[in-house]
């Protein structure tokens, strides 16, 4: 996104600086519609998305792929997939990314996710001000979550750098409670 603006401000200020300025403008009357037409493309819906736009929720779906990240919080459990697979409805939807909400976890050690439950698109903003998740996951290329009922790691072949990167983490929490009290904690542990 940041090739459709800061290219045409480039050239705009080229064109500013010197006399002759027609090439340079219809390029970037150019940089400005390749912008336009790619800002329309990321905001396009893709297939699920649609569906369940036009559908609702999705009680009952299915979903497996290959586990990027895992984050437990208050005794739930967010996992992000990549290359995920959703079954919905008798059709079968390919996704570059999808969050599943687990009620326990321990997946840390898994390399894939299998996980049934509910499909359903992150909720909008309903004041201005409001933080607005669907917005914000959508530009993380995250079009939906799956609340799961129930989900199970696999054993696989996980990257040694995810597994290296897990032990740290637990390590510098372990670390962080150690050192600081409970009020510092949730700081430190942000950073």
């Amino acid at each position: 996104m940041a090739s459709g603006v800061l290219l045409p401000a480039v050239f705009y200020l080229l064109c500013i600086c010197r006399k002759q300025c027609a090439p340079r403008r219809l390029l970037l009357a150019l940089c400005f519609a390749a912008g336009a037409l790619r800002m329309g493309a990321e905001l396009r819906p893709n297939p699920l998305e649609a569906r369940l736009e036009r559908e609702g929720a999705i009680p009952y779906a299915r979903a497996e792929g290959r586990i990027v990240r895992v984050s437990e919080k208050n005794g739930f459990c967010s996992v992000l997939l990549s290359d995920a697979t959703v079954y919905a409805g008798g059709r079968t939807y390919r996704q570059k990314r999808l969050m599943v909400s687990a009620p326990e976890g321990g997946f840390e050690e898994s390399a894939r996710l299998k996980a049934m439950g509910k499909l359903e698109l992150y909720k909008e903003a309903r004041n201005p001000g409001q933080f607005d998740a669907r917005l914000y996951y959508r530009s993380q290329k995250i079009f939906c979550v799956l609340k799961a009922r129930e989900a199970e790691g696999e054993d696989g072949e996980a990257p040694l750098f995810y597994h290296q990167a897990q032990s740290f983490k637990r390590e510098a929490g372990l670390a962080v409670e150690a050192v600081f009290g409970p009020k510092d904690q949730g700081i430190y542990r942000a950073v």
